[in-house]
């Protein structure tokens, strides 16, 4: 049966060989940081920059993590200038930090405090902290722990202090990005049914009813970009002239007149779509296809906000289908103003969607007093990184719940619940 001192030769040796497939060049930089040689250290890390942040095969130990487990204080300070990363973890997640304070390096720990290192992070299910207590209490007699456990109350007591700030100010944004959503969803009424099955069930007059909101909703929030032909087209459609060229292309689209029929409408209809194609090679430098003239249409219709677009849409297809095949004129105008509808209803729809989500979720971030956010708001979240956009906070929440989000088939409650239950916990930026 083998021994223990046996074991751990064996180990000793199975980690000499893994240790042996890095470069030179990183394993004497581990070996520096450990040893405290500063100026070995700083030659090699002038010489081999990219080396400052490998760790080892075995446990993913880096220079840092080395120089801190060592207690290493002058090599922590060189790493740090060198670029090592703070929040760089380790097999069981032991960040530099939790590193110091395992070890008792107090120098170290309070280089990497001063350098904005995560109090919070966990390893273990335990923070720094509680490392630190932990090895207090088995050695109670070492001075170096106490000390340990000290800096990091001290560094707690100005995190909170810190994040109570930050919290207050991105309360504030989270609260008027809520209002900005919900006023975004309240330009369309909910349906009770998904978009493409409610479109058809609709009688036309609550269809028409419902586009109009839809076109508001689309004008509110704007169009994706990306969607046009190129930068050059979407250059010019968000100028002051092109806004004033759709808008007048806009006035000449046809209202429902009562004695209207629908060969006129649909001419009407394919005029403002000539006029936009004979527009649109200026604005790209180039031939534009039809399925690129498509988005740009949308844009105008936008702009025009019919009252009656699918009863238009019901008139143009009261034009024999004979006709329409010796005129693709006019079968252009029908199929153009068709898939320009349907694409703004889904457009505002989508637009929807995201918006109830968004009042949601700023609603939860914000909480229901300034300065007293509920227990289930995530403060790691908000606080750790005050400079990254809260719209990026909310995008970084829906994909890692996307998976979930689809098992709940897109219901608002339970994205309610999800936002209520799962965000302290399980989100991380």
């Amino acid at each position: 049966m083998e021994t223990e001192a046996e074991a751990a030769l064996k180990l000793s040796r199975m980690e000499h060989r893994k240790l042996r497939r890095h470069q030179p060049s990183f394993l004497r930089i581990l070996e520096a940081a450990k040893s405290g040689d500063v100026q070995t250290l700083s030659s090699l890390l002038a010489q081999h920059p990219g080396n400052v942040t490998e760790g080892t095969e075995s446990d993913k130990r880096t220079a840092l993590h080395a120089a801190c487990f060592a207690k290493q204080d002058e090599c922590v300070k060189v790493l740090l200038d060198a670029g090592a990363i703070v929040e760089q973890r380790m097999r069981g997640g032991i960040t530099p930090l939790i590193a110091a304070a395992q070890s008792g390096a107090v120098g170290c720990l309070r280089l990497l405090l001063d350098a904005r290192a995560d109090i919070h992070a966990l390893s273990l299910g335990k923070t720094a902290l509680q490392h630190a207590e932990a090895a207090h209490r088995s050695r109670p007699a070492d001075a170096t722990f106490a000390a340990v456990v000290a800096a990091l109350h001290d560094a707690a007591r100005v995190q909170a202090r810190r994040d109570e700030a930050t919290l207050l100010e991105r309360q504030k944004e989270a609260l008027c990005l809520a209002r900005e959503a919900e006023e975004a969803v309240a330009l369309l009424p909910r349906l009770p049914t998904p978009p493409r099955e409610s479109g058809a069930a609709l009688p036309l007059a609550a269809r028409d009813a419902l586009f109009e909101h839809a076109c508001a909703l689309a004008h509110a929030c704007g169009f994706a970009p990306g969607m046009l032909a190129s930068s050059g087209i979407e250059s010019f459609v968000g100028s002051r002239q092109g806004v004033a060229f759709l808008a007048q292309l806009a006035d000449e689209l046809p209202s429902l007149e009562p004695g209207a029929t629908g060969r006129e409408t649909a001419y009407a209809v394919r005029l403002v779509q000539m006029r936009l194609s004979q527009a649109a090679p200026g604005m790209h430098g180039g031939v534009v296809g039809q399925d690129q003239l498509t988005p740009l249409f949308e844009r105008v219709v936008v702009a025009a906000r019919p009252k009656k677009a699918w009863s238009l849409l019901a008139k143009m297809k009261e034009i024999p289908e004979s006709e329409l095949l010796r005129k693709p004129d006019l079968a252009s105008a029908v199929d153009g103003w068709h898939t320009a509808c349907s694409g703004i209803e889904e457009l505002a729809l989508a637009s929807w969607h995201t918006a109830r989500r968004q009042a949601i979720f700023w609603r939860t971030m914000g909480g229901g007093k300034l300065g007293q956010p509920p227990a289930n708001v995530l403060r790691q979240a908000v606080c750790q990184g005050p400079s990254e956009p809260l719209t990026h906070v909310f995008r970084g929440f829906v994909a890692h719940l996307e998976d979930l989000e689809d098992e709940a088939g897109g219901d608002q409650n339970e994205f309610q619940r999800l936002v209520s239950e799962m965000l302290p916990t399980g989100f991380q930026v």
